[in-house]
């Protein structure tokens, strides 16, 4: 029982109240006496408490978190203050929300306990090499060590991976923490030299494709009419050599 206090003529309002509560009022003559006390009854349609998500509970240094407050309400009262229908938070601690429509107030609904975890640095990548000179060949991919969970982007979840094929790679971490990394750098592994194919014509040499080689061409002496031609020795280092 609350008792009313007001002027004559004058209204009354309320204090924030919870749920239906009775107020009582009764006027006072000139002499002081008191009328019998009418009861004024304040209803409360309750609100539920409402339901609160997000999109985790991690801060894991480069996040944010967001809470998400039910729809349809004509004022959201944060715990930190904010009063959108959905925040974005970037510290640690409880989130809780209050919801009010024109004429109910809501109880007060915990929707985060937000911790921080701390952040993850993009991993880099170390390659034993990065080519694959020969059928059968193959490159060893690691990522650092001490992370609870590893993702490839060729969907494996070791440490270290062995790569056949030439492409482009590149991983996540997670720490123990639930923390998950950005991902690194791309590692490019491509194919090593191509066997040339070596032709020769009346003067030159022609190796395809280009590559930086080096090869003796031996002949036997033989004649020619009245002549001998001498044993050749041709060295090359580019596409075109001439015979020398």
């Amino acid at each position: 029982m609350q008792p009313i206090n007001f002027e004559v003529n004058h209204g009354f309002s309320t204090p924030v109240i919870y749920s239906s509560t009775s107020f009582y009022a009764a006027i006072a003559n000139a002499n002081g006496c008191l009328s019998t006390r009418t009861e004024a009854i304040a209803t409360i349609t309750p609100l539920t408490k409402p339901s609160i998500s997000s999109n985790g509970t991690l801060l894991c240094g480069v996040n944010t978190v967001t809470i998400n407050g039910p729809a349809g309400f004509s004022v959201y009262n944060w715990s930190n203050g904010e009063s959108t229908q959905n925040i974005d938070v970037t510290f640690t601690g409880a989130y809780s929300l209050i919801v009010e429509d024109v004429e109910s107030l809501s109880e007060s609904s915990i929707g985060c306990n937000c911790n921080t975890a701390g952040s993850v640095a993009k991993p880099v990548v170390d390659a034993n090499k990065t080519r694959l000179c020969s059928a059968g060949d193959q490159v060893i991919l690691t990522a650092p060590a001490g992370f609870s969970a590893y993702e490839w982007s060729t969907g494996e979840t070791t440490q270290a991976i062995t790569i056949t094929a030439i492409g482009k790679f590149n991983v996540r971490v997670t720490n123990s923490s639930g923390c998950r990394s950005e991902t690194s750098d791309d590692i490019t592994i491509d194919a090593g030299a191509v066997k040339p194919v070596v032709s020769a014509g009346a003067d030159f040499l022609v190796s395809t494709p280009a590559k930086n080689l080096s090869m003796v061409l031996r002949r036997r002496c033989h004649s020619v009419g009245d002549k001998t031609i001498s044993p050749v020795q041709v060295h090359f280092n580019m596409e075109h050599t001439k015979l020398q």
